[in-house]
């Protein structure tokens, strides 16, 4: 019976700090991006995944939203990258949306009707010329990115 109450104290102890864990996984929050580089990587890995969706998509063998997430946090401070870039950002990740509006109709109605006539070839094209303007500004700027990426420590200023 001893062995008991050590395995229900070790419980006691151990159930907080298991859901405490499975919490944070779950439940935490994207950080923002703050940096110029921290902002343009986070769009480049949207526009790939983006660029794999597209690919899915084209064959339908899965039916996935795409990611806007940096996009909407980021939108506005973008200046930083030249005007045609954020235009054709703007313009690819726009489509995007639109798509995830359709996804999300042919969800909710069961019905493909809402994908025909989609311009998949165009969202295609967009992402690719975003993610190649996004690859050029890093190699213009790979200084100042080698220098601000990465993950900080609690004690980095």
């Amino acid at each position: 019976m001893d062995n008991f109450g050590d395995f229900g104290n070790i419980l006691i102890i151990m159930i907080p700090l298991i859901l405490i864990i499975l919490f944070n996984v779950f439940f935490k929050k994207r950080k923002a991006e703050k940096t110029e580089p921290e902002i343009a990587m986070g769009l480049l890995s949207e526009v790939a995944v983006n660029q794999q969706i597209t690919e899915a998509f084209a064959v339908k063998s899965q039916l996935r939203k795409f990611r806007t997430g940096s996009w909407q946090r980021n939108r506005e401070k973008m200046n930083f990258l030249d005007q045609k870039l954020k235009d054709e950002l703007a313009k690819a990740f726009g489509m995007a949306e639109e798509f995830n509006r359709a996804i999300d109709a042919t969800r909710k109605f069961k019905s493909s009707s809402y994908l025909e006539g989609i311009p998949v070839d165009k969202l295609k094209d967009s992402l690719a010329r975003s993610r190649q303007g996004l690859e050029e500004w890093f190699e213009l700027n790979k200084d100042q990115a080698m220098m601000t990426t990465g993950r900080r420590g609690c004690l980095s200023p």
